[in-house]
């Protein structure tokens, strides 16, 4: 997989058990490659272009942008949706459906019961679908994390299991991790076999070993 931009030299080339580092140093051009990555992912039009195999990936379905990993939620709207969605699928394959109707049953009598007690006339759904359960029982992943590192790989194992997001792009998380921690999310990250790519705004003293690094100076000439 690789990504490119029309004002860069290079591209981007995704490598198994490689993180690459795209570091830019000017901070203008730097708060207009992020705005711009932002558009894109929210369906906008951009000059970002990511692809694998010759075939295009869309940004707003594939990339998922990190700007303030103090922020994540494990249960974001679109994990739900993608999390409800599986368990339907589940229910669908096996002997689960037999349960849910025998759910549906009792919950119509129940209803039917009432309405002969109520003085008024009553009308309800005469269907309850898995979803309607779900969303009604607020069922949500529970959380296992204790630290922030933990949160954040917590964070994108749901969405590169649910989501199927092919890009996770970070700003400044060198900023929020020590040593430890870098190499702890490196073996995440290869682990799951997640794409990374990290975006700073100055070169670190200690190049990782399985880092790749991409400069933009501060007079936007562009090093690899």
């Amino acid at each position: 997989m690789k990504m490119v931009y029309p004002d860069y030299n290079f591209q981007i080339v995704f490598y198994e058990n490689k993180i690459n580092t795209l570091t830019i140093e000017n901070h203008s051009h730097l708060v207009d490659i992020i705005g711009e990555l932002c558009s894109q992912i929210n369906g906008e039009e951009g000059r970002f272009v990511l692809s694998e195999e010759l075939e295009i990936i869309k940004i707003s379905g594939g990339v998922e942008l990190i700007i303030n990993p103090f922020d994540l939620n494990i249960n974001d709207k679109k994990i739900i949706t993608k999390l409800y969605k599986s368990m339907d699928i589940q229910m669908m394959d096996n002997h689960l459906l037999v349960d849910l109707l025998e759910i549906q049953s009792m919950i119509f009598k129940l209803l039917g019961d009432i309405s002969m007690q109520n003085d008024f006339n009553l009308e309800y759904n005469d269907s309850i679908a898995l979803l309607d359960l779900l969303k009604m029982s607020n069922v949500k992943i529970e959380s296992e994390s204790n630290s922030f590192f933990e949160k954040i790989c917590e964070y994108m194992k749901a969405f590169h299991l649910l989501q199927r997001t092919k890009l996770f792009i970070f700003v400044h998380l060198k900023q929020y991790l020590n040593n430890d921690e870098i190499n702890s999310f490196l073996d995440f990250i290869f682990y799951h076999k997640m794409n990374v790519l990290l975006i700073e705004s100055y070169k670190s003293e200690c190049l990782l070993k399985e880092e790749i690094n991409y400069v933009v100076d501060k007079d936007l000439c562009d090093i690899y």
